[in-house]
């Protein structure tokens, strides 16, 4: 029986803009509806590492050994130097776990996967579409998006209108064009954390539309 591809949903937005307690709600949900999820995480601090300096799969990278894998009865962990792109990290993944229903990503930018953007404050809204715009795919990102969510959206300031209005604004300085703009406006705002379950529902009717373009 062939297997049928995961579903891949990309989270993007600043710090503390609520990405990780939405995605341990739908991966909670998930869990509880019998699916199985994976996550991807792209860490931006320099220097970074998840092996600590002094353990032997530290020192055996630093002699030049790659891959290092450690091996225990409740993890396994793969260490590597070689740089993977998100689509090469995802081919992988599927190489030991065939039977995911979904992938969650999160920091990765530049890919036109579907998208939840994510706000804690309005300002965020220019900057983070401003940035956007910038990368390689650009509009295809953004055309990529199915919903807004993050902390701003429940904090009790916000105000639709006002999000409207960034949206003019961009439009006004020429940052967006006119599809743009009414895309934008039309995406669906959810608080995930409360509703996970109209997440997926949210997502299966982007798809849909998606395959029919």
């Amino acid at each position: 029986m062939m297997n049928i591809p995961p579903q891949i949903i990309a989270l993007k937005g600043y710090s503390n803009t609520g990405k990780t307690s939405a995605l341990e709600s739908v991966v909670s949900y998930l869990t509880r509806i019998g699916k199985k999820s994976a996550f991807i995480k792209y860490i931006h601090h320099d220097n970074f590492s998840i092996d600590e300096k002094g353990k032997d799969t530290w020192k055996m990278r630093q002699v030049g050994g790659d891959p290092i894998v450690s091996y225990c009865n409740d993890e396994i962990a793969f260490l590597t130097n070689k740089r993977l792109d998100v689509h090469q990290m995802i081919q992988l993944l599927l190489k030991f776990r065939d039977d995911l229903d979904y992938i969650f990503l999160e920091g990765f930018w530049d890919n036109v996967y579907p998208k939840i953007l994510f706000f804690k404050k309005l300002d965020e809204v220019e900057q983070l579409i401003s940035q956007i715009l910038q990368l390689s795919y650009g509009n295809e990102v953004l055309l990529a998006t199915f919903c807004l969510s993050g902390v701003y959206f429940t904090s009790p300031i916000y105000r639709n209108s006002d999000l409207i209005d960034r949206f003019t604004a961009l439009y006004e300085q020429g940052t967006i064009n006119l599809e743009l703009k009414m895309y934008l406006e039309r995406l669906p705002i959810l608080d995930i954390t409360k509703n996970p379950e109209n997440l997926l529902e949210i997502y299966e009717s982007f798809s849909v539309v998606q395959k029919n373009l």
